[in-house]
């Protein structure tokens, strides 16, 4: 469950000095961690400068520091790359990305749950900014989605909630509405905890299920028995129980039409029909090119695997050429080319290169750091004689004690490197693939007009407006 509240600001440094708790007094087991480091490296002030160079793009922007706090409940069982996962789920929905901004994430550990702080730059690396309108209110919405879609603790009495079959993609929540229809369980010992497992439970088998049968089997074997409201019309209602205690679908925020709308998209998508199976067959001249992108894909897995592991040992001059060669690239004047039975591929060599300038500045400013931090440590206190000046006696034992404090706290700087590559991002397709997708997407497409097209043509289920019809045109 998790709950997250942010506020904007302007000092890059003060908010990078509170989530690394810079001047706080923690004990060595209840330190905070830093679980991700995003397009900034080095010490705090180190990167508020990189952040402010950034910002300073934008100068008419006075407030560019976003500041998220993130909390988990105490008996939410969450791991490290799970709540990595959830908060990279979070930042996502509210426009911040991976390859476009820089940020923080830290997590702290002194309280009796987990939370961690992320502090972002809201303007990109390509100038654009993340705009903080109803902000707060879109956090809410991306932790009710990742709520949902992870089977996650539910939070209660959110304001405005993830709503995928509304068109805006959320709706608010009337707070004194919903005060009055308060659950008949609501002050009955344990139906909280009950509420919250019976949605639970209706949740993740709303991601297994296809038809009422289905979600009432695998409700059956989490001990949920369900039971359908009929009419002449078909089922129109829902209801759980569970350990002696019932609920209407209504009361856990989950009504038959909601989850009907699901169960009829799971079957959608389950098994599309295609209406041309050779279609579906590739030629010989496709296979042939379907295993040679296979390769392709493969050898530039292993240069970028191999480019890596080379920067981790501190080899950031590491020469791209041999790199590409160990993996049947050849190299051209302005490229690195995969060239296989009359089939190439190539890769600039200049998207390389951009990368491995960027390491070696990294490099560079961490040997920066190393040498400040051997000067310090090598240095010597200063003598103070008996014919220095009661003024020149008091400054050396002032300088005397700040060298003693450093060579006490400082710690050795760690080559820590950021390096910005994806193997996605030089992955290819095969034509027939490509071809592939988008038949299976336009079919599906299909489908769901059809569908809508049904709901259109019954007065009583006819949207109040075309926003769907206009939509799929």
């Amino acid at each position: 469950m998790p709950i997250a509240n942010c506020n904007t600001g302007n000092g890059f440094t003060g908010v990078l000095s509170y989530i690394h708790q810079e001047n706080k007094q923690i004990p060595e087991g209840l330190k905070h961690q830093v679980m991700e480091y995003n397009n900034t490296f080095g010490t705090i002030r180190e990167m508020a400068y990189q952040m402010r160079e950034i910002a300073n793009e934008r100068k008419t922007v006075k407030k560019p520091v976003l500041h998220i706090q993130i909390n988990f409940h105490p008996d939410e069982k969450i791991n490290s790359d799970e709540s990595q996962k959830v908060i990279n789920s979070l930042l996502r929905d509210i426009g911040v990305k991976k390859d476009n901004h820089q940020y923080c994430i830290v997590a702290h550990k002194d309280t009796a749950h987990f939370h961690a702080h992320v502090a972002v730059n809201r303007v990109g690396l390509d100038g654009t900014l993340i705009n903080d309108h109803r902000i707060k209110d879109r956090l809410q919405i991306a932790c009710d989605k990742v709520e949902k879609l992870k089977g996650l603790r539910p939070t209660e009495n959110r304001t405005v909630i993830y709503e995928p079959n509304d068109e805006k993609g959320y709706r608010y929540i009337n707070s004194n509405k919903k005060g009055k229809q308060k659950s008949r369980l609501d002050n009955t010992k344990g139906a909280k905890e009950i509420k919250e497992t019976i949605k639970t439970d209706v949740l993740s088998a709303l991601r297994n299920s296809e038809t009422p049968q289905n979600l009432k089997e695998y409700l059956g074997l989490r001990g949920v028995d369900v039971n359908f409201a009929t009419n002449i019309k078909g089922i129109y209602g829902v209801s759980f129980r569970k350990d002696g205690f019932a609920l209407k679908g209504s009361e856990i925020g989950l009504r038959w039409a909601e989850i009907n709308k699901k169960l009829e998209l799971n079957s959608m998508i389950k098994e599309p029909n295609l209406s041309n199976k050779k279609i579906m067959n590739p030629t010989i001249e496709e296979q042939k090119e379907i295993d040679f992108v296979a390769k392709y894909n493969k050898a530039i897995s292993d240069v970028i695997n191999d480019f890596k592991g080379e920067v981790k040992k501190e080899n950031v001059t590491v020469e791209l050429e041999s790199v590409f060669y160990k993996h049947g690239f050849k190299d051209t004047v302005d490229s690195f080319v995969f060239y296989q039975e009359g089939q190439k591929l190539t890769i600039p060599k200049q998207e390389f290169q951009n990368i491995q300038k960027n390491l070696i500045s990294q490099y560079n400013n961490h040997f920066d750091r190393l040498l400040a931090y051997n000067d310090i440590m090598n240095d010597s206190p200063q003598k103070i004689n008996f014919w220095d000046s009661a003024k020149t006696k008091t400054l050396k034992r002032l300088e005397n004690q700040e060298l003693a404090f450093n060579q006490k706290n400082l710690k050795e700087p760690i080559f820590s490197v950021i390096v910005n590559i994806d193997v996605r991002d030089f992955e290819k397709k095969a034509s027939f693939d490509v071809r592939k997708e988008d038949l299976l997407q336009r079919e599906l497409r299909e489908k769901l007009k059809a569908k809508f097209q049904e709901i259109m043509d019954e007065p009583d289920k006819k949207p109040k407006t075309d926003f769907i019809r206009y939509r799929l045109k």
